[in-house]
């Protein structure tokens, strides 16, 4: 697939961090999805936001207290919770 792949699979809970793919025009979510599963994986968790149009899914939440700071213009950008910066950018 030409794609590498951070993940963490924690008893039945799959975690994405990044999807890093040569050609990032190729829609190929479900293919690695199904790559990261195991048979106990039971949730998935995505801790950036996926350009999945037609899917249902939870963006990760780390425990930490991270406050981001935006302009009204990008407010209802993230308010949604379905936007958020990738908690890999996290430093």
């Amino acid at each position: 697939m030409d794609t590498i792949i951070i993940y963490e699979q924690e008893e039945s809970e799959l975690t994405i961090y990044s999807i890093y793919q040569r050609d990032h025009h190729v829609k190929q979510l479900d293919a690695i999805i199904d790559a990261c599963c195991t048979a106990e994986t039971q949730t998935i968790n995505f801790a950036f936001s996926p350009e999945a149009e037609q899917a249902t899914y939870s963006l990760y939440k780390e425990d930490d207290d991270i406050t981001l700071m935006v302009t009204k213009e990008l407010i209802d950008l993230f308010s949604d919770q379905k936007t958020m910066v990738a908690s890999l950018s996290h430093t």
